[in-house]
């Protein structure tokens, strides 16, 4: 009933040419929505270029090169080959087809032609295109005129019959109507494959601004005091996990906290005149004077405590330089950290 009512359309228009769309849509969840336009009779000049152009430059347009059997000898010169080649140079959306092998099959150079284009044997700019082999319509139509639920596929069948018959050379892959949908969905799904990262990356742009628009117009507001608490946990995990990835991984301001430690600090310690205070002379110097007139055999840990004492007096200037460098880097990190923290922003008191 579908394609009666198309002819019945088609066949009260009396011009070759006509901007006025059909639409036919058909709606399932297996398959993209596609879109069928006929610009017939290329090669008559009966198309202009500007509506050509309009839907061949189309990336996501899959091109069908339909020539003639008779043609195939020619068709090198052809210009819906050529107009194909312009808007689709890789032809990585192009298909040709080949109709009409009944009304030639008397004809041997154009058999010989079409079997070489099937082969991949044609001509240098046919090479990567896929052709496919069909019988005349108006044969095709005719053999699915029966009421019959199958008629269509019965019919499809027969074509594929009739051209196993005629082109004995040829791949069986590439006759027929069923050949003809199986290139175009091989097609649609490399168009497919070839657009989806560009999509993903659109979507997840996308995502971000809206996302990002979110955070500048503010969350929902919360009513209750257990609905902040919650905000401020999230937000307080939400900063934990940035001051936590400076620390670790050294990003930002973190490197600075080891070249602290494992740099200036032990600088500072080798620096110190150790050699000097552990001197001989100046350790019995050291021992004498904390001995004072008790005997060293009878409280020699004074003198020891103040070898000690005298040590760690040395060390305590590099050690308060390392904590003063680490607080001041400590410092910065906490602040490039609130800053990497989107959420703090909407709350002032928190990010103080």
């Amino acid at each position: 009933a579908l394609r009666h009512s198309l002819q019945d359309r088609l066949s009260k228009s009396s011009s070759g040419k006509n901007r006025d769309e059909i639409y036919l849509k058909l709606r399932t969840s297996t398959a993209p929505p596609l879109k069928l336009i006929d610009l017939p009779g290329l090669d008559q000049r009966i198309m202009d270029e500007s509506m050509i152009s309009d839907y061949a430059e189309r990336n996501d347009a899959i091109l069908l090169v339909i020539v003639p059997a008779a043609q195939a000898p020619e068709i090198a010169s052809s210009r819906a080959l050529r107009l194909a080649k312009e808007y689709d140079g890789e032809g990585t959306r192009t298909i040709g087809i080949i109709s009409k092998i009944d009304q030639a099959a008397s004809e041997q150079k154009a058999l010989a032609a079409v079997q070489a284009l099937l082969l991949n044997q044609g001509p240098p700019k046919t090479a990567d295109i896929p052709w496919v082999a069909l019988i005349g319509q108006s044969v095709s139509i005719a053999s699915a005129q029966s009421g019959s639920e199958n008629s269509l596929e019965t019919a499809w069948r027969a074509e594929f019959e009739t051209l196993k018959s005629i082109l004995t050379g040829a791949p069986q892959s590439k006759l027929g109507r069923i050949a003809l949908v199986d290139a175009l969905a091989q097609q649609i799904r490399k168009r497919m494959k070839v657009r989806l990262p560009n999509l993903l990356s659109g979507l997840q742009g996308k995502s971000q601004i809206v996302q990002d628009e979110l955070v500048r117009l503010g969350e929902q507001m919360v009513q209750s005091a257990e609905g902040t608490r919650a905000i401020a946990l999230e937000l307080c995990r939400e900063f934990e996990d940035r001051f936590l990835q400076h620390i670790t991984t050294g990003e930002g301001s973190g490197w600075k906290i080891v070249a602290s430690f494992e740099g200036n600090f032990p600088n500072r310690i080798k620096q110190l005149p150790i050699d000097r205070h552990f001197d001989i002379n100046n350790v019995k110097r050291i021992v004498l004077e904390a001995d004072g007139y008790q005997p060293y055999l009878i409280s020699p840990e004074k003198g020891l405590r103040s070898l000690i004492k005298g040590v760690l007096e040395l060390a305590k200037e590099p050690a308060r330089l390392c904590v003063d460098e680490v607080h001041r880097v400590l410092i910065d990190i906490v602040s490039a950290a609130a800053n990497a923290t989107p959420g703090l922003g909407r709350y002032p008191p928190f990010k103080r």
